[in-house]
């Protein structure tokens, strides 16, 4: 489900800190999920990309107390948001897929464009626990909630987060 702006004061992404942005929060804590979830879709972008390297971690909080940590970083799971005057595309990072560009709202607001990327992660976290047999009976844990954590760097900039049970 979106977060449609006209019911949150004209706001639908989440903007966490970085270098050029330190009045964004460092991280949020505790979106609930409370699924088992084969996979997560992640839609985001960044901005102020002055150095390379993480740009955030999404911690992912199971309902067992296993926690997974994947670290997203410039140029491999997230890119730039915007299109770079006199580019046609996004600069597609090697493990997302850019998505729809957005035409700026006024003449050379977001250069050619905005827009985000989608980065899919598999889960591969098991439920913990015995079972007395060879093969896994229990399957997959389940996911209680995602922090997102930026690294400091870049602001990083949440569109959307969607599972797939």
């Amino acid at each position: 489900q979106f977060v449609a702006p006209e019911e949150n004061g004209g706001k639908s992404a989440v903007f966490l800190r970085g270098t050029h942005r330190k009045e964004f929060p460092s991280e949020i804590r505790g979106i609930p999920v409370n699924r088992v979830v084969k996979r997560i879709f992640f839609y985001h972008g960044m901005c102020y990309n002055t150095e390379n390297g993480k740009v955030l971690t999404y911690r992912l909080n199971f309902a067992d107390g296993q926690v997974r940590e994947i670290p997203v970083y410039a140029g491999s799971e997230i890119a730039d948001w915007k299109i770079v005057p006199g580019a046609k595309t996004f600069n597609e990072p090697l493990r997302a897929i850019a998505g729809k560009a957005y035409p700026p709202m006024a003449k050379e607001q977001w250069g050619e464009g905005a827009g985000g990327f989608l980065f899919v992660w598999e889960n591969d976290v098991r439920r913990k626990g015995v079972t007395n047999q060879d093969v896994d009976q229990l399957g997959l844990a389940e996911l209680r909630s995602i922090d997102i954590v930026s690294a400091g760097r870049a602001t990083p900039i949440v569109f959307a987060i969607t599972v797939e049970e």
